[in-house]
């Protein structure tokens, strides 16, 4: 146990919370290297390009002027970021709050970060998507044993999907599991 949280495994890759497990979060690095991270407020941020040291997992990145800050530094996470092609060497990954700019040094290594960035994503919509089928089953479940019932009219949904579901429907799921579970509750 570190700090009271449960890990698994052992090594610097492997202190994971049980939680992050549960949703796709950290884990071992996807790709971790260098770019050109362009500034994104003041006059000259336009200009400004900083060297940046960058860890992927399927939660998100975080970046650092070395391996070390990096660490330490704020995650951001990709699961619902737009991640945009913007020249031969450059790409935009566009949260909510923030965009952040980015160059390599040529088209494959752009290429490299962007199919990475796109695994990120998918692995952290196929973690959540598994979580939410597990509640689904256990609420279906609990409204067979009758200690839960469906509202007249709700449809049971799906378990199995033909394609990978995107984010936003994973969203708009895990929504509707939550306004069904605070009725049971209720």
């Amino acid at each position: 146990m570190l700090s009271g949280r449960r890990t698994t495994g052992s090594g610097p890759n492997s202190q994971r919370t049980a939680e992050s497990q549960r949703t796709g979060g950290g884990g071992p690095p996807l790709k971790v290297g260098y770019a050109l991270k362009r500034g994104t407020s003041g006059f000259f941020s336009s200009f400004a390009r900083h060297k940046r040291w960058f860890k992927l997992d399927a939660s998100g990145f975080v970046y650092g002027e070395d391996a070390e800050a990096a660490d330490t530094g704020k995650r951001i996470d990709v699961f619902l970021s737009r991640i945009v092609q913007k020249s031969s060497s450059a790409l935009e990954v566009v949260t909510a709050e923030k965009t952040y700019p980015l160059e390599f040094a040529n088209r494959d290594e752009r290429d490299s970060w962007y199919k990475a960035l796109l695994s990120a994503q998918q692995q952290r919509a196929d973690a959540v998507e598994a979580l939410i089928i597990r509640l689904e089953r256990a609420l279906e479940k609990r409204a067979a044993s009758g200690n839960a019932s469906l509202e007249r009219g709700e449809s049971r949904v799906s378990l199995q999907s033909a394609k990978p579901a995107t984010p936003v429907e994973i969203l708009e799921r895990l929504d509707a599991l939550t306004r069904r579970l605070e009725r049971v509750a209720a």
